[in-house]
């Protein structure tokens, strides 16, 4: 078989090996597997094939070798005549010298006659197994569910020198296909509403290229290979808090659809950091988070504690967070505290029934999984981390006697999760 055919078959047979034991910290580990049987004991790659070639090969020559005493006709060494046999007696006369030309009847020259015997070089076709070392090379891409790459992957490969990079499309070195590839995936997040956290999918696919003795393949396609992210669930909880600086009484809302109440609140907070914590070498921006969770889990847990479930409060004044006969919620929050998955928006009104003519302000949670807003107090209060929130109404308006609107501190009468 032609070795291009042989390196072919070879290719064919090569599978991505894939260690998914890491998958609760999205990370995976790839490697290519060649077929059975196809790695020396220093686990090369080699291939072998019939190779014909041209060899030197001594060929015996054998004509016999056999000697007798003759007499031949006269001294010419090329001339084979002879006239008989050396008469062994006149060899043993005095006179020696006569025998090459003596009296002996017929007259001759002593000799002798034989044959020769030995090898001669002949070229000559020899075919025989062959084994080659193989030269693997790879390249690979991960897709997402609609058959896009993505980009949200940290790559690197084990071996020396170190070589690593990010994004699904991956071309290692020359030379480097069998180093196992490890893959690390941005995290992924959903909200906490209950069941198995849903799985984010993903495909690895590669592709090979064989090359021996001069021979390379194309690139030849394997099987690809499912890679199922788990998505980290985050609890959505909002705290509203009577005085700036997350002090005094507060407000705890989550959304309907919730498995928290007030008992596990502040668990949720704790078990998210534990999370969270092995992945915050790799992503940076959970730091945030990390460095605020035990202080948001101590103020869940402690002071006074008005709990709601829901996804909407229409009327602040319904909820009682002080105690006394005056003290409810409505213009009485000062400063907020947002935990969610990003995206997750907790809308809030000066104006009760969702009303937006006194003002609308809106708290948006980013990759940062928390918003901070420690004082509420003027008519666009910043946050912590910087630019999640967003004033789509201005506040506006008046309320009773001389008491002008003008910004969200002590205003809030109503609110929603979007």
């Amino acid at each position: 078989m032609a070795l291009d055919s042989v390196l072919t078959t070879l290719a064919d047979g090569f599978r991505i090996n894939l260690d998914s034991s890491g998958a609760a910290n999205r990370q995976f580990v790839a490697s290519l597997l060649p077929p059975p049987g196809s790695t020396d004991d220093g686990g090369l790659v080699t291939v072998t094939d019939l190779v014909t070639s041209i060899q030197i090969t001594p060929a015996p020559v054998d004509l016999g070798w056999r000697t007798k005493d003759v007499r031949f006709q006269n001294t010419d060494i090329a001339d084979t005549a002879v006239l008989g046999g050396l008469p062994i007696n006149d060899l043993l006369a005095l006179n020696v010298g006569s025998v090459t030309t003596g009296a002996t009847s017929p007259p001759g020259v002593p000799g002798l006659i034989g044959a020769l015997a030995g090898t001669i070089p002949l070229p000559i076709e020899v075919t025989a197994p062959t084994t080659f070392p193989v030269t693997v090379d790879v390249r690979c891409r991960i897709r997402d569910a609609r058959g896009q790459v993505v980009t949200e992957v940290a790559w690197s490969l084990a071996g020396t020198p170190a070589v690593s990079g990010t994004g699904g499309d991956i071309a290692p070195p020359l030379g480097r296909a069998m180093d196992a590839l490890t893959l690390v995936f941005d995290p992924f997040f959903a909200e906490l509403v209950g069941g198995a956290p849903p799985v984010v999918q993903r495909r690895l696919e590669a592709a090979v290229r064989l090359q021996a003795a001069g021979v390379t393949t194309g690139w030849i396609d394997l099987p690809p290979v499912d890679l199922a992210v788990p998505a980290i669930l985050v609890p959505t909880i909002a705290a509203f808090f009577q005085d700036t600086n997350f002090q005094s009484h507060t407000l705890v809302v989550v959304p309907a659809s919730s498995t928290l109440d007030q008992d596990t609140v502040e668990a949720a907070v704790g078990t998210l950091r534990d999370t969270l914590a092995p992945l915050a070498a790799t992503f940076s921006f959970l730091g945030f988070f990390l460095g605020a969770a035990d202080t948001v889990a101590g103020l869940l847990a402690s002071g006074s504690i008005t709990f709601r479930k829901a996804d909407q409060i229409a009327n602040l004044s319904d909820i009682d967070i002080g105690g006394g006969i005056f003290d409810t919620a409505e213009d009485e929050i000062s400063s907020v505290i947002v935990v969610g998955p990003p995206h997750r928006r907790v809308e809030g009104f000066n104006g009760r029934d969702f009303g937006t003519s006194e003002g609308q302000i809106d708290f948006t949670v980013g990759i940062e999984l928390i918003v901070e807003v420690p004082n509420l107090h003027s008519a666009s209060p910043p946050s912590d981390p910087v630019g999640h929130v967003s004033v789509p109404f201005p506040p506006a308006g008046s309320r009773f006697l001389f008491h002008d609107i003008t910004s969200f501190g002590d205003e809030l009468s109503s609110l929603r999760f979007a």
